[in-house]
């Protein structure tokens, strides 16, 4: 059988199949992604990526291409064992504080910029979202951590994962960005 064909059967999840091809052609570490995906997309493409693999250099210029973005598949929903961890370092976090509230001015600022946002929307038909829903949870969510923006706004301790368009030292919120 083909070694692509064996490592894609073998694989459980993308973040392996890019490992193991990575191992394949010799890169030292995994191939992208957006190459992945485009490889899995584009037979065209992936026979440009089969030519060049003798040649390092080439091959690591194809699989850089700034057009494979274009392959990647939209954000996935955080899973629900993801959103559990989140939401109990975020309540552990909270505890931290003395279950103190971020001031209303903080709450007002961050909201807005949620609001603004273009990864805030309804919640996705995950289980845990269905659950809050028949608790009474009725909050817009952030595509990006996945969070009920209007609680998440509300902890001191809590910030925004994603950069400030602008000013990349700073989250969307305007407080300095953390890794």
């Amino acid at each position: 059988m083909n070694p692509l064909l064996t490592i894609a059967a073998e694989s459980k999840s993308i973040e392996e199949l890019c490992e193991r091809l990575g191992q394949l052609l010799r890169l030292g570490g995994p191939i992208p992604q957006a190459a992945m995906h485009r490889m899995l997309a584009d037979t065209e493409y992936l026979q440009r990526v089969l030519q060049n693999r003798a040649d390092l250099q080439a091959l690591r210029q194809v699989l850089a291409d700034p057009s494979n973005d274009a392959f990647l598949p939209p954000e996935a929903e955080v899973g629900s064992a993801e959103l559990l961890g989140r939401v109990a370092q975020a309540f552990m976090g909270w505890a931290r504080t003395g279950f103190k509230s971020a001031d209303a001015a903080t709450i007002e600022r961050r909201l807005a910029a949620c609001r603004s946002c273009d990864q805030y929307g309804p919640p996705p038909a995950g289980a845990l979202y269905r659950l809050a829903a028949v608790l009474g949870e009725r909050s817009m969510v952030c595509a990006k951590c996945g969070c009920f923006a209007d609680r998440k706004v509300r902890l001191p301790h809590e910030a925004c994962p994603l950069r400030h368009p602008d000013r990349p030292a700073e989250n969307r919120w305007g407080e300095p960005f953390r890794e």
